[in-house]
């Protein structure tokens, strides 16, 4: 399969799949997630904005759009997956992006967290669980 030309095939299907549920492709060559020499929690987010909104019929524009989810990191682990919104971390709203980064990177130090995610048209809360890969 590393034929040049099913490659790009698989990457216009993907695309084409995205834009048909009104969603953003995961970028295919995703950058870094975490800042260097802090624990891996493992996404690459967004703030909600009124397309998101309109597209994941959200009640309001809170939240981070989760746009890359690393494998093997704790935010997969918990079940977080592209294209959810989270909206609480630890109950604390996901509002602003450098309070996200600051809300998280504590919560690191727990065993455990909630985070309330939006998905399929409803929140749902998972657990975090900080162990070591």
């Amino acid at each position: 399969y590393n034929s040049p030309e099913i490659v790009a095939w698989i990457e216009e299907q993907r695309k084409l799949w995205a834009r048909a549920f009104g969603l953003q492709a995961p970028p295919a060559e995703p950058p870094p997630v975490e800042e260097e020499g802090q624990p891996p929690f493992g996404i690459k987010f967004k703030p909600v904005d009124d397309a998101v909104v309109t597209q994941l019929a959200l009640p309001d524009n809170q939240g981070m759009l989760v746009q890359y989810v690393r494998k093997g990191s704790h935010a997969e682990r918990a079940g977080i997956m592209v294209n959810d919104v989270i909206r609480t971390v630890d109950g604390q709203p996901a509002t602003e992006r450098r309070q996200f980064r600051r809300d998280i990177k504590e919560r690191l130090g727990k065993k455990e967290f909630p985070v309330t995610v939006w998905r399929n048209g409803q929140e749902q809360t998972l657990q975090v669980k900080i162990e070591n890969p």
